[in-house]
């Protein structure tokens, strides 16, 4: 049997866990997080320790015979349960249901995995069967209720885990990225539900006098692919939502280099404007924040110097118009002009007494490197 179907998932999620392991140290109470790690956690080491090659030293190193099957069956009942542990905690809601709902998953898995050490201890496997467990004890008194209680609990995770997902999927209509991470994990529960309905239905062969046992030989990598799309759906979102936040901040940076322009003239002409209080070269937002809020601060403040009678080929309150009644407003605040009375302006006039959106300030900042009135740029 090739065990490429054990080694791959479990290389996988030991490198996924061993991403998350930073941020846990830094916050080890945070419970969406535990929640992802231990999904990590039970997959990883179910795919592990389920491997023909390490189900022989587990077998050996604890004397006992078929020692692995219960240990294996517990990790993945576990796996099942922190997988849908995970799915509540990360679509949130009322904290007090989640909380229960959390408890009576945990508490209804954890006593599965109980019992199946029990029905375990009760039964005898005196012949050591890495592969085929399932099939070759589906008759034996305890072991068959072991085998098809295990296969019944994951089931009903798997079928839970979908019904949540696609639910949660249909709703959110404004991040992509989180609806196809979700629609993955769909289609990770329906493998995980073929990885043990075949199981399942290869136990039912024998009750029936049937061989069906080629079923449990192509269950691992039906496992596996789902195992790998469970992965890829939980990261995804995350991934996507780095990327996101990362364009943003490119995106604010090269807000804050457009509005530079502006800026420089508004504070060559009024000084005062500029706040005081330094901020981090690295606080990128905060610094666009501030500078628009300076760059609305010198514009209303040069409203008193703006000319009350425009030329009408400046009526229009495109970009370069304003940016010319700009310069005949730090013109004539320059040269002493007395303020004009604030009357009911119009075109650019109006347009700049007032606060202006994000894309109107970049566009007059970009106009201001174009624009020529004549005068020297201030």
């Amino acid at each position: 049997m090739n065990n490429n179907s054990y080694w791959i998932p479990s290389a996988a999620g030991w490198l996924a866990l061993a991403s998350r392991l930073p941020a846990l140290r830094r916050a080890p109470h945070d419970p969406l997080l535990r929640a992802v790690c231990a999904v990590f956690f039970f997959a990883s080491s179910s795919f592990t320790l389920a491997n023909p090659t390490l189900v022989g030293y587990v077998n050996h190193g604890t004397g006992i015979t078929n020692a692995a099957a219960p240990l294996v069956y517990s990790l993945i009942l576990a796996q099942s349960a922190s997988v849908v542990v995970l799915i509540l905690r990360w679509r949130g809601g009322p904290a007090d249901q989640v909380n229960r709902r959390v408890r009576q998953w945990s508490l209804a898995y954890a006593s599965a995995a109980a019992v199946l050490f029990l029905l375990f201890a009760a039964g005898r496997t005196p012949v050591e069967r890495p592969v085929d467990f399932d099939t070759y004890y589906a008759n034996t008194p305890f072991i068959r209720e072991m085998i098809t209680l295990y296969l019944v609990a994951s089931m009903a995770a798997a079928v839970a885990m979908f019904v949540l997902c696609w639910r949660w999927s249909t709703r959110v209509y404004d991040r992509t990225w989180l609806r196809r991470g979700l629609r993955l994990l769909v289609v990770g529960t329906v493998f995980h539900f073929g990885f043990d309905a075949a199981r399942l239905t290869a136990v039912f062969a024998r009750w029936a006098g049937a061989d069906w046992d080629w079923l449990c030989l192509a269950a691992p990598a039906i496992g596996a692919v789902g195992t790998l799309c469970v992965a890829v759906g939980f990261t995804l979102p995350l991934i996507t939502e780095r990327i996101s936040a990362v364009r943003a901040l490119y995106d604010s940076y090269r807000t804050l280099r457009a509005l530079r322009p502006l800026w420089e003239t508004l504070q060559a002409a009024q000084p005062s404007g500029a706040v005081s209080v330094p901020a981090p070269w690295w606080a990128v937002r905060l610094r666009l924040t501030r500078r628009i809020t300076e760059i609305h601060d010198g514009l209303l403040a040069l409203r008193p110097y703006y000319d009350s009678s425009p030329p009408p080929s400046s009526e229009s309150a495109g970009p370069q118009s304003m940016a010319s009644a700009l310069h005949r407003a730090i013109r004539n605040k320059t040269a002493g002009k007395p303020p004009t009375p604030t009357a009911e302006r119009t075109g650019p006039l109006r347009t700049l007494a007032e606060p202006l959106p994000l894309t109107s300030l970049v566009q007059l900042s970009r106009s201001l490197t174009t624009c020529h009135t004549g005068e020297h740029h201030l």
